[in-house]
């Protein structure tokens, strides 16, 4: 009879134990589900909507590249569009391919993070959308394997730099 009394005992400390596994595993999975910042902030906010490339701006010279300075107008019916989502996912296309990822700021909300970013495809793209995804490339970290641009937003104007002293000047719709 003894014998039964410590099986059973056994029995229901392996079940308390486990309905504690249950329970850490649980936790977990709620606080891993949670955003990280259910309150958005001021420049996550102004960064969310959709935005139109309109230019290649170097400050230094004050020269531009300027969407209609293509002739893919007259080929492309489509512009250089990015949506930045509330769930940190990216939308849009280039001139001719779809544009998709994921993104986040940097604690300084100085840098903006493509965690993932790229497009169904690259065949056909117009010398202003392969200008857009090479000169998005250049803040390659090979390193984190992430694009990282340092960016300001005023107003309606996004700037995505890829130097210094040059940027993608986007506005937004």
């Amino acid at each position: 009879m003894g014998g039964k009394k410590q099986a059973k005992y056994k029995g229901n400390k392996a079940m308390i134990f486990m309905r504690n596994i249950l329970c850490i595993v649980f936790s977990i999975v709620i606080l891993l589900g949670c955003n990280k910042n259910e309150e958005r902030t001021a420049i996550e906010n102004l960064l969310i909507g959709e935005w139109k490339l309109v230019s290649f701006v170097n400050e230094l010279d004050g020269t531009s590249i300027n969407e209609e300075d293509f002739d893919f107008i007259i080929n492309f019916s489509r512009s250089i569009i990015i949506n930045f989502k509330e769930d940190y996912s990216i939308d849009g296309n280039t001139t001719t391919n779809d544009l998709f990822g994921t993104y986040t700021l940097n604690n300084s909300e100085t840098v903006l993070i493509f965690l993932t970013f790229g497009s169904n495809t690259e065949v056909g793209e117009s010398d202003w959308g392969w200008l857009f995804l090479e000169k998005l490339q250049l803040n390659y970290n090979s390193q984190t394997q992430h694009i990282e641009s340092d960016f300001e937003v005023s107003g309606d104007v996004l700037k995505l730099y890829y130097s210094n002293v040059e940027f993608m000047r986007f506005l937004r719709l």
